[in-house]
């Protein structure tokens, strides 16, 4: 779900609802999506899902997010994804699939370098030939890190 060269996709099995992090969608579609200015990518974001397709699509949704509202997406995306939702993302940090994807692809110069779960797909050697550093992984507080390795 990540790379230094072409990005790769995280895919998270997960239905859209009518609310992202507690702010509402727009009652009309012209209207813009009731979001914060601060934010810049949360309002695609919340226009996409005000339209509940069965399937959610994006595009790096926590990239130039602060850490506080990447945390607050990725949470909505877990919850969107307990209630049924089929989520595809990208994303080139690998923590944030091994937290929050069931099933994941890496691609390495345009080609796929693995497709399988999170965690056989993001296995340390997998991540080190995609970004071609050593890494490792760890637990941390019962969460699993890709971490680079010296």
């Amino acid at each position: 779900m990540y790379a230094a060269g072409p990005p790769a996709s995280v895919i998270l099995l997960a239905l859209a609802p009518q609310k992202l992090i507690g702010w509402t969608r727009a009652p009309h579609p012209d209207e813009r999506p009731l979001l914060p200015d601060s934010v810049v990518a949360l309002p695609e974001l919340g226009r996409t899902l005000a339209q509940e397709a069965p399937v959610l699509i994006l595009d790096e949704p926590t990239a130039s997010l602060d850490f506080g509202n990447c945390a607050r997406v990725l949470a909505e995306l877990d919850r969107l994804r307990g209630s049924g939702l089929a989520i595809v993302f990208s994303t080139h940090e690998p923590d944030h699939a091994l937290a929050h994807a069931d099933r994941a692809l890496l691609l390495a110069d345009g080609r796929p370098l693995a497709l399988d779960t999170v965690d056989r797909a993001l296995s340390a050697e997998n991540v080190g030939r995609l970004y071609r550093v050593p890494v490792r992984r760890v637990e941390m507080g019962g969460q699993r890190r890709i971490v680079v390795d010296g």
